[in-house]
C-alpha cells in the first residue's frame, strides 16, 4: 500500500535522469558530487514526507463514505420506504384492521355507488 506511493516520490532519482547525471558530472570535488547527492536524497524525503501526510486523510475519508453511504441508505431512503408503507397502509388499512375502518369502508362503497349511480 505505501510501496506506490513511495516510489512515486523517489521516481526521479532514477539513474538516467539527465538533470542528475549533469549536476554530477559539473562537479569535479568528491565533496560536492556528495553534497549534490545529499540534496536530492533530502528532496526524495520531503517528496515520501508530503505524499505520507497526504494518506494521513486518507482513512478519514474512507470513514466519511461509509458514513455517507449509510444515511444514504437509511435516512433519505428510509424517509422513502416509509412514506411508502403510509401509502400503502392508508390504502389497505380497512383489511388491516377490519374491525377499526369497517365503517368507514362501507360508508364509502356507499359514497361510490351513489355516486355510480348520479352519473346515469
Amino acid at each position: 500500500m505505501l510501496q506506490h506511493h513511495i516510489r512515486r516520490a523517489v521516481d526521479f532519482l532514477h539513474p538516467d535522469n539527465k538533470e542528475i547525471k549533469a549536476n554530477l558530472e559539473s562537479e569535479k570535488d568528491i565533496d560536492e558530487k556528495i553534497n549534490c547527492l545529499s540534496e536530492y536524497y533530502q528532496e526524495a524525503l520531503y517528496k515520501i514526507e508530503v505524499d505520507l501526510n497526504k494518506m494521513k486523510t486518507d482513512p478519514n475519508m474512507a470513514c466519511y463514505a461509509v458514513i455517507e453511504e449509510f444515511r444514504d441508505q437509511v435516512v433519505v431512503r428510509g424517509r422513502e420506504v416509509q412514506k411508502e408503507w403510509r401509502k400503502f397502509i392508508r390504502r389497505q388499512k380497512a383489511e388491516i384492521w377490519p374491525d377499526v375502518y369497517q365503517k368507514q369502508a362501507q360508508f364509502e362503497k356507499v359514497q361510490r355507488a351513489l355516486a355510480a349511480l348520479n352519473s346515469f
